[in-house]
């Protein structure tokens, strides 16, 4: 059996477990009975979400294949980032103090 770590916030682990108790089970067997059944249905959990990010041009786009030709737009983004690393890293660096 595999253990897996995942970080909520303590608003929706105080639910949880709250609901939890409610059922008469452990944290552990509500999150594993709501992954099951969220796995079982196929559907895509996160549809707004998708269509929200697709709206602002911010969705993610499949990999693409060995060869393929990089979409419209991509080498430009590229070249206009170039140079960005330190002082995103610098920003990074200030951040975590």
């Amino acid at each position: 059996m595999r253990q897996m770590i995942t970080r909520v916030d303590d608003h929706l682990h105080a639910r949880a477990k709250r609901r939890a108790k409610d059922l008469g089970l452990t944290l552990n067997e509500l999150v594993v009975a709501a992954l099951e059944r969220e796995l079982a249905t196929g559907a895509d959990p996160l549809p707004d979400a998708r269509r929200r990010a697709e709206a602002l041009g911010l969705a993610a786009a499949p990999a693409r294949a060995p060869g393929e030709a990089a979409p419209d737009g991509r080498d430009r983004v590229i070249a206009s980032a170039r140079g960005t690393g330190r002082a995103v890293s610098e920003a990074l660096e200030w951040a975590r103090g």
